[in-house]
């Protein structure tokens, strides 16, 4: 009995897991894929889960559903993101040439900025708080709060820590 309350609740976590991430993908998939087979995904998915919340045991043909509901997804989600590991090379190459373009035009207004901020500080000053926008851009910030919050900082061309003002040396 203690297993099969185990098993129901891992199943029953698990379906609520991959809904959420359903929901966060649909709208791509819905430009990508035929509304049929999304339609029929969530169907399963909601029968899936109703049975689950009804009756308070999982058996075989349940795990065989959520098992066929998560190869459905992983295939679903491949073909969206062909740029993840195990995509063919070339699509590999195509993925490259875009992450190049898309991270030099990421940078771009900071490279800009950073230049115009070098001018009148200094390059150590100004590729400080470059460097820190662009790990704030990687820890998920968009452009203009990564600038604001590093600008934020700063006091008379300084930043504090809890280890004492740097003050950046003009070259």
């Amino acid at each position: 009995m203690e297993a099969q309350t185990e098993n129901y609740k891992y199943l029953l976590g698990w379906c609520t897991d991959i809904y959420v991430h359903w929901e966060s993908v649909k709208p791509k998939f819905s430009k990508l894929f035929d509304l049929r087979t999304l339609e029929e995904w969530e169907e399963t998915w909601r029968n899936l889960m109703s049975k689950l919340q009804k009756n308070l045991t999982v058996d075989s043909e349940d795990f065989e559903t959520a098992t066929s509901l998560y190869e459905q997804w992983e295939v679903l989600y491949k073909e969206a993101h062909p740029n993840l590991e195990g995509n063919e090379s070339d699509e590999r190459e195509n993925s490259d040439q875009d992450l190049k373009s898309e991270t030099l035009m990421a940078i771009k207004p900071f490279v800009d900025y950073g230049l115009k901020e070098a001018a009148l500080t200094s390059y150590e000053h100004a590729l400080t708080e470059i460097a820190a926008m662009a790990y704030l851009l990687g820890k998920g910030f968009d452009q203009q709060t990564a600038y604001k919050t590093v600008e934020s900082w700063e006091v008379n061309e300084m930043f504090e820590t809890e280890y004492g003002r740097f003050k950046m040396n003009k070259y």
